[in-house]
């Protein structure tokens, strides 16, 4: 027999719904000159203001509702003095939302979120933590003014077991771009090299039951150790995302299909060479029901020099680094599928 739903956890489900739907409807109004022309041409007999109007009321009432259960319903839940539980735990906030709400999330695991009571029929949101297992490298770019550059390339395999609390893809990239001979008194035009990488790891998102919002999220780092002896050096990188709304078409096939990520990493002679930059993720989109969707994570390292030989600082290595989403202890991609009704 299935055990009944507490007052604590029917509260907070409430409250969970009501912060994705807040989610969602910022997102419609942030996006609208993506939509409201299609929805326009489909719904001719309602204005486009009416529906900007609507959805505006909308969040107002959602934010109103939040900061009723905050203030009120939920917080009571965290004062001293939380009634214990039947087996006599009386957890601090912290354990509490460990215990009651957030499971443990082991690989791959799923936490589905209560049903609606009172006879309702709409299905749950459900919430998975994700990892990958396929690191794609996109097509490389070399070139060179001089046929005697040299480029090393090397991308590490990548094992998602390594460690439970970021998911590491390490890689060494150099170039090595000879000075052309100087004559005593006329110096000769220097040449240019340049390399560029990209890699990406692919997570799978299984397709919802219901017509979804996918709401995933996560943290990411690139870390680098360049190396420059050069005449002139130019050096990019960043993280990359690419969200595929449809597994089966649309994939990425090369580095500009990619949107880049924070603030990325430039650098050239004067600027200083370790970089570690930590970009936090935190996206939706929309899937129709019986449709996987993949969403892509990678990197770009970018270098051109002339005269000299850089790259990856020859006793390390560039590290992409997922880390665990917020509320798991794995790393990952934590992904909600929250069933919306198309209008």
């Amino acid at each position: 027999m299935q055990n009944q739903p507490t007052e604590f956890e029917k509260i907070y489900e409430t409250w969970t719904r009501t912060k994705l739907e807040l989610h969602a409807v910022t997102q419609r109004l942030q996006q609208v000159h993506q939509w409201l022309p299609t929805w326009t041409g489909l719904h001719s007999n309602k204005e486009a203001h009416l529906k900007f109007k609507e959805l505006s009321q909308r969040r107002t009432e959602l934010i109103k509702e939040l900061n009723r259960l905050q203030q009120g319903e939920l917080k009571k839940f965290f004062q001293p003095g939380f009634p214990a539980s039947p087996g006599g735990f009386e957890p601090s906030r912290e354990k509490l939302e460990e215990a009651v709400l957030i499971q443990k999330v082991q690989e791959q695991s799923t936490q589905i979120l209560p049903r609606p009571r009172g006879g309702g029929t709409e299905p749950p949101p459900r919430t998975l933590v994700l990892w990958s297992y396929e690191l794609i490298e996109y097509p490389s770019i070399r070139w060179s003014d001089d046929s005697s550059a040299t480029f090393s390339k090397t991308i590490y395999p990548f094992n998602p077991h390594n460690n439970v609390q970021r998911g590491i893809v390490s890689t060494r990239c150099r170039i090595n771009n000879p000075a052309p001979f100087d004559w005593p008194f006329i110096e000769e035009e220097h040449d240019w090299a340049q390399l560029m990488v990209c890699a990406a790891l692919s997570f799978d998102i299984p397709a919802p039951s219901e017509d979804s919002l996918v709401f995933y999220e996560t943290k990411l780092m690139f870390a680098l150790a360049p190396d420059f002896s050069v005449r002139d050096y130019m050096f990019f990188g960043s993280c990359l995302l690419f969200e595929q709304h449809d597994a089966a078409t649309g994939a990425p096939e090369s580095m500009g299909d990619f949107e880049h990520l924070g603030n990325g990493y430039r650098s050239s002679p004067g600027s200083p060479l370790a970089h570690n930059e930590v970009v936090s993720v935190a996206r939706n989109y929309f899937v129709p029901a019986g449709q996987p969707s993949k969403v892509h994570l990678g990197f770009q390292w970018n270098l051109s020099i002339s005269s000299g030989d850089g790259g990856t600082f020859p006793y390390f290595v560039d590290r992409f680094i997922v880390f665990q989403p917020p509320g798991s202890d794995v790393w990952g991609l934590k992904v909600t599928q929250v069933p919306v009704k198309v209008v």
